[in-house]
């Protein structure tokens, strides 16, 4: 099973020394800083890398562009020509490590699982638990989250599902906040 990093731009280089990931996909803004911090991060840690540029928005807002299918499929193309075996340690990255970087992480894993064989609802309840256990945070945002159901069928709608539930049960006081920024 491939474990799981999900983590924010600032603390990135901290978390990829400790976690040691095969790939990272980075999701940067299309403007700010974010992009530069990413490429100096990743360079200097030489970790093969996708970067995807959309904002945290559910649709388009003043200009600002978001998720959209072909950001997931070509992702997911990204990850069979790249990691043709599944892989031990993905990291996911976006800015704050909370909304886009699960949302990813839950079409990645479940992508990698239904390569594996495994599409199943029970598959994609487990995939959620993985990721809320990585960033008990996790906010993802809706947008992926209808992007996961639209490619995943029956294993997505579980896999949202889940998490739904374990946002609503997340005690957040008991979040330790230091390993998150």
């Amino acid at each position: 099973m491939t474990q799981i990093s999900i983590t924010g731009i600032f603390v990135l280089d901290r978390d990829i020394e400790e976690f040691k990931p095969d790939f990272v996909l980075s999701i940067i803004d299309l403007d700010g800083c974010d992009q530069e911090i990413a490429l100096d991060v990743l360079a200097k840690a030489a970790v093969p890398y996708h970067h995807m540029g959309f904002y945290d928005v559910p649709r388009l807002l003043n200009g600002c562009v978001p998720p959209n299918l072909p950001d997931m499929t070509d992702m997911m193309a990204v990850l069979d020509y790249e990691l043709p075996v599944a892989p031990e340690r993905i990291m996911v990255h976006c800015h704050a490590g909370v909304s886009r970087s699960p949302a990813v992480a839950l079409i990645a894993l479940a992508h990698l699982s239904t390569r594996a064989g495994k599409s199943s609802p029970e598959e994609g309840r487990r995939i959620a638990r993985q990721v809320f256990e990585a960033q008990p945070m996790s906010q993802p945002n809706k947008r992926i989250l209808d992007l996961a159901q639209q490619l995943f069928g029956e294993m997505g709608e579980a896999m949202v599902l889940e998490g739904i539930k374990l946002r609503e049960e997340c005690d957040y006081g008991q979040v330790d906040v230091e390993n998150i920024w």
